[in-house]
């Protein structure tokens, strides 16, 4: 065996660890990742829980790894995942090789105390040991509403259940990725390189089969993460506009049934391997008003460039319908994926004393506006 995966498999954790892996499906899976999750309720420990751990791909949530929660809430896998390159970046002024972020779901649910959350995640090769990295997630479950004993399937529900038809859908939406605002003698544009990375919330709702009926509405379920496969960038603008760049991404509804009673369904953004395989771009007018806290500053007849990252909150968001259930649902967008993409400022001349002043700290300057400004 391989010294540096010996040394990895000796330092997994003590928990309850479902190990379905051996050492020649490196071949297969060159990334192997122990994952990690904690179970909580009310910031409690929940010991004894039901976990599930799905790959969410291009065609729906694939199961790849259960078990239960040990005495301490904590249930830990060994799972594979795909490895794939998608060219090198220059970060912080660091080149390295980029990878595919996978995006993964985690279902945990205690069934005899009425409990059930899901989460969604991505984990990033690029920034991970090889072969064998680590991840841990924390998962805050709640209460679904239910008016009769979980669990117990009479001939009536049995009915339900089959009455029940689980969601296979696609949706394709133009989602907003970054905006700029510019004023006279301000050029900004904006790069989106190879393996650059978005981020897009997932949400959940869960229909109970015992009930015949949804027992939550949609609600935040975490993030996937989609990989730049097709770089993009814009010419400079100028002259009091701002520009709105959508990608175009893929969504799916999907479900999952959890416990024999419950369907488990998600809205999420797709990572394919053509992102984004088509964009487009809003041009409009610019009052000139603009301000915010910790703005970058740009001398005249100087350029800089900005680096995207990560706000306080979801910047943007997208709505999602889909033709047959007929459902429609609000995502936020963008948010901390890295690495992002970038602005950037140059300047010419403007009034004595004049600088050119960068707002949108507050949203990762995915949203900005530079103006120019005495000081």
């Amino acid at each position: 065996m391989d010294k540096r995966i010996l040394a990895a498999v000796l330092l997994i954790p003590l928990f309850s660890v479902s190990i379905p892996f051996i050492v020649e499906d490196f071949i297969d899976n060159p990334q192997k990742v122990i994952l990690t999750v904690g179970v909580y309720f009310n910031n409690t420990v929940v010991p004894y829980s039901k976990v599930y751990i799905y790959h969410l791909t291009e065609k729906g949530p694939e199961l790849i790894s259960s078990g239960t929660s040990d005495e301490r809430g904590i249930f830990s896998s060994i799972i594979g995942i795909p490895r794939i390159y998608k060219g090198k970046l220059n970060i912080n002024g660091s080149v390295r090789d980029i990878f595919a972020s996978v995006n993964l779901l985690v279902i945990v649910s205690k069934k005899d105390e009425g409990l059930l959350s899901s989460l969604a995640f991505s984990v990033d090769p690029s920034f991970m040991l090889f072969p064998l990295g680590s991840h841990s997630v924390k998962v805050n479950l709640r209460k679904v509403e239910n008016e009769q004993k979980l669990g117990v399937l009479i001939p009536n529900n049995k009915i339900e259940f089959l009455s029940y038809t689980p969601p296979n859908e696609e949706s394709w939406q133009y989602t907003t990725v970054v905006e700029f605002s510019t004023w006279d003698n301000i050029w900004v544009k904006f790069d989106f390189g190879f393996g650059t990375k978005i981020d897009v919330q997932v949400k959940e709702r869960v229909y109970d089969t015992t009930q015949g009926k949804y027992v939550t509405d949609w609600s935040d379920a975490g993030t996937t993460t989609v990989t730049v496969d097709s770089p993009l960038s814009s010419d400079f603008y100028t002259d009091q506009k701002t520009i709105i760049e959508q990608f175009y991404f893929k969504y799916l509804h999907t479900a999952v049934l959890v416990d024999e009673i419950y369907w488990v369904e998600h809205v999420y953004a797709v990572d394919t391997n053509q992102d984004p395989i088509a964009d487009k771009r809003f041009i409009n007018s610019w009052s000139g008003f603009s301000s915010g806290s910790n703005p970058y500053i740009t001398e005249q007849n100087s350029q800089r460039q900005i680096n995207l990252y990560k706000a306080y909150g979801f910047v943007f968001s997208v709505g999602v319908s889909f033709s047959r259930s007929g459902i429609s649902v609000g995502l936020g967008v963008s948010y901390q994926s890295s690495p992002a993409g970038n602005i950037t400022i140059k300047t010419g001349t403007w009034n004595s004393g004049y600088r050119a002043y960068t707002y949108g700290y507050e949203y990762g300057f995915r949203k900005s506006s530079t103006v120019w400004q005495k000081g």
